[in-house]
Formats: C-alpha cells, sequence, structure tokens
C-alpha cells in the first residue's frame, strides 16, 4: 500500500511554515530550559547527589532515571531545538536537517521507553496510566507533527533555487529532420 507523505505550505493553516516552525522552535526552546532548571533547582535545593533517583518527563513520557541523566536529556534538547531555530532563520538546511534526525531517533526512543515502562499496569492504578498515556500520545502527535513541518521546510528549501520565469509566449515547436543523422546546414 502507497501512502504520501503530507507536506505542508503552512503551519497550523495561518501561520507560514518557516514561521510557524520558529514559534514552535522557540517554545520548545523556553519548555526544555524551565525543565532544565525545575530539576536543577529540585536537585539544589533538597540536597539531593547527582546520582539520587528521580521521576523526569521527556518527551513525554514520565520515569525513573538518575538526577544527572535528567539534567543531560534536557540539556540536549536545549541544544538541538538551537540548532533548529538557527537554521530555521538562516534558511540552512543541513541544520535543519540535523535537528529532524535527532527528532526522529527521541521520538523513537521515547516510544519505546512508553512501551517498556508502561508494561506492568496495577488495576489501582490503571486511571493514571491511562491519562498517561493520553498525554503521550498527544506529545507524540506534536513530536510528529513537528517532524512533518521541519521535513516540509527542507523540501522547499531544496526545491527553492530561486525565481524562475517561463515564457510560454516564445516557445517555438522545432521538429528533428529525418534522415541520416548528419547535419543539413
Amino acid at each position: 500500500m502507497y501512502v504520501e507523505i503530507p507536506e505542508f505550505k503552512r503551519c497550523c493553516m495561518c501561520v507560514p511554515l518557516r514561521y510557524g516552525l520558529l514559534i514552535f522552535g522557540y517554545l520548545s526552546l523556553l519548555f526544555s530550559i524551565f525543565w532544565f532548571f525545575v530539576e536543577a533547582v529540585q536537585c539544589y535545593f533538597t540536597g539531593m547527589d547527582l546520582r539520587d533517583y528521580t521521576i523526569t518527563l521527556h518527551k513525554g513520557v514520565s520515569y525513573l532515571v538518575e538526577t544527572w541523566v535528567a539534567l543531560v536529556l534536557h540539556a540536549t534538547d536545549i541544544a538541538f531545538y538551537t540548532v533548529l531555530i538557527v537554521g530555521a532563520h538562516k534558511k540552512n538546511t543541513r541544520l535543519m536537517r540535523v535537528f529532524f534526525y535527532y527528532s526522529v531517533t527521541t521520538l523513537a526512543a521515547s516510544f519505546l521507553l512508553f512501551l517498556i515502562t508502561r508494561g506492568n499496569v496495577h488495576e489501582s492504578l490503571l486511571y493514571i496510566h491511562i491519562a498517561e498515556m493520553f498525554f503521550a500520545v498527544f506529545c507524540f502527535g506534536l513530536q510528529i507533527f513537528i517532524l512533518l513541518l521541519v521535513r516540509s521546510e527542507i523540501k522547499k528549501l531544496k526545491e527553492n533555487t530561486g525565481h524562475r520565469f517561463v515564457n510560454h509566449a516564445a516557445e517555438v515547436c522545432v521538429d528533428i529532420p529525418t534522415g541520416n543523422g548528419h547535419n543539413p546546414f
């Protein structure tokens, strides 16, 4: 079965594609900075060691990790969202492609981690797991939407080689001469 990947011309049907990417990039950057500082402040004020375990939320999946891992995940997000913003401002397809590959790998890793961590569901916590599943599905959908936007912008920038004009009135049809293949002139 053949399925075409959608190509967007606008973000959310109202904002031009590149500006929509910049909006998503800046909002995601602010969100990642916020969570980085929440993790760092929690570690500092509670007197936690970086090797202590904490519950973190990353890409829509919550899980228990060491504090330093959570800080590294959020710092990596900050770095790659900065790459997306710089790439979108400069219309640099290489930087946007780097963000695209990073986002695909983190989306796949988050999905696998979600499947692994949500394997054991206790009946008493069923409503909490259902709420977490809805939140994770929403976050995965948003990440896929951003990936499609980045892909569309990369494709648009590759095809955009400047303005091209075609003069249809000046087109001339030339018949190929038949013969032995030598030029008659």
